[in-house]
């Protein structure tokens, strides 16, 4: 079985910053949730009381504290993936006069990659 794992001891304003955040209710539920999984660590719970208290994986709850570990209070901020949303192209076929809300997603498609004027709201063009 693995080694319970440490959070390193809070310096004071680490302290007062994650309170703040759990007191305050942050309108970033990441931040909240990230902010309550090392304050209960602190506290001297343990990883599966953690992870049901915030509904969890423990996995991630483990994440969490290494990378706070690593890089401080830099780890309660999410790291989304960025990029381009998919292509979709609104195929003209029998099924789209009776279901017009249909759209299929368009493989191999030469140029999806390229932003086109002629899109219609956000990854959608006539085709």
């Amino acid at each position: 079985m693995a080694e319970p794992v440490k959070v390193r001891t809070l310096t004071d304003q680490e302290g007062q910053q994650l309170q703040r955040i759990v007191r305050r209710g942050s309108t970033n539920t990441v931040r909240y949730r990230r902010a309550m999984m090392l304050l209960a660590l602190a506290g001297g719970n343990r990883v599966p009381v953690i992870a049901q208290l915030v509904q969890a994986d423990e996995g991630t709850v483990r994440d969490v504290i290494h990378k706070f570990n690593e890089i401080g209070l830099a780890c309660l901020d999410p790291r989304w993936a960025g990029g381009c949303p998919r292509l979709y192209v609104l195929r003209r076929h029998p099924l789209l006069g009776r279901n017009p809300g249909r759209v299929e997603p368009v493989h191999h498609f030469p140029g999806r990659n390229l932003r086109l004027a002629g899109r219609v709201g956000c990854g959608i063009v006539e085709g």
